[in-house]
């Protein structure tokens, strides 16, 4: 059967031209169409929310940015758009590594390898029950998350803080003293301080 998914078309149709070549592992999926992907998986998880998704292009390389405000976690995102780069980054020798992803009928994606099996990062490979999966390469090196927050929706947070905890911060807002995040860099608030406390306190409102 046809899929209507033409990204995903167009990878099984080179796939099968080139089932013959021992030197094929997959099908590499440009840029332009990465992005076009990445906003489709974005909009299937997240469809209340607006995304920006730009491309750049750079010496070495290109990258995904996805750009949006308030709305859902930067992890939560991040956890739909990884499968799309197409290279991770060692730590511990300083050196990228590539990976690959299996794209379905549908056009989503799911992972077929990651790490190296070079580096301290282990290569890992993950087989799929779908048949018709085509293995790919993404085009972007990096797909990076920028989660933004409303001066609304901090104030918001911070009158909600108030109300909630009993901690220092919690009392200086009451206060009056602290009306912006930057106003509680100086409050201890274990383990740290007041603006990582206001901080953590946002995200959690955006599960």
């Amino acid at each position: 059967m046809k899929s209507d998914h033409p990204i995903y078309e167009a990878a099984r149709a080179d796939a099968r031209r080139r089932a013959d070549d021992p030197h094929f592992r997959a099908v590499s999926v440009s840029l332009t169409d990465t992005a076009k992907l990445v906003r489709a998986a974005l909009k299937r998880k997240f469809p209340d929310v607006r995304f920006s998704v730009r491309c750049d292009r750079y010496s070495g390389g290109s990258s995904i940015d996805v750009r949006w405000t308030n709305g859902p976690r930067e992890r939560d995102v991040d956890a739909v758009i990884g499968v799309y780069a197409g290279q991770g980054f060692d730590g511990m020798t300083d050196s990228r590594y590539y990976n690959g992803a299996w794209l379905h009928e549908d056009g989503s994606a799911s992972v077929r390898r990651t790490g190296s099996n070079a580096t301290a990062d282990r290569l890992q490979k993950v087989a799929t029950l779908d048949r018709d999966a085509v293995p790919v390469s993404f085009g972007p090196s990096f797909v990076q998350s920028h989660r933004t927050v409303s001066a609304e929706r901090w104030s918001a947070a911070i009158k909600a803080y108030g109300e909630k905890m009993g901690d220092a911060l919690g009392d200086a807002i009451r206060a009056g003293t602290v009306a912006k995040v930057c106003d509680a860099c100086h409050i201890r608030v274990e383990p740290g301080w007041g603006d990582m406390a206001l901080r953590r306190f946002e995200a959690e409102m955006a599960t």
